[in-house]
């Protein structure tokens, strides 16, 4: 695909992880991985998330040190690991 948006819209009951390959118009090449979960677990997963954000990733003052995700957190690795990498090179 070049340019454009892609809607895919799986069918009832479809489970699994898939990757697709897009490429930008200027060439580069995109991978996305898309993982579904059924719609039996969305108001459960839908709770998790919002009592996950209300005490550990919260807008203001996130728990980054509680955190079982930062390993795939993208503000941990961009925002935070590098403050902490930096205090520590100044000990």
């Amino acid at each position: 695909m070049k340019g454009g948006v892609f809607y895919w819209q799986p069918g009832p009951g479809f489970l699994g992880e898939y990757t697709m390959q897009f490429e930008r118009p200027d060439g580069v090449r995109i991978l996305v991985r898309v993982k579904i979960v059924p719609k039996r677990y969305w108001l459960r997963l839908n709770d998790l998330f919002v009592r996950f954000g209300q005490t550990t990733c919260k807008p203001i003052g996130p728990k980054c040190g509680e955190c079982s995700l930062r390993a795939q957190c993208r503000y941990y690795k961009e925002v935070v690991r590098p403050k902490e990498l930096m205090l520590a090179r100044a000990r």
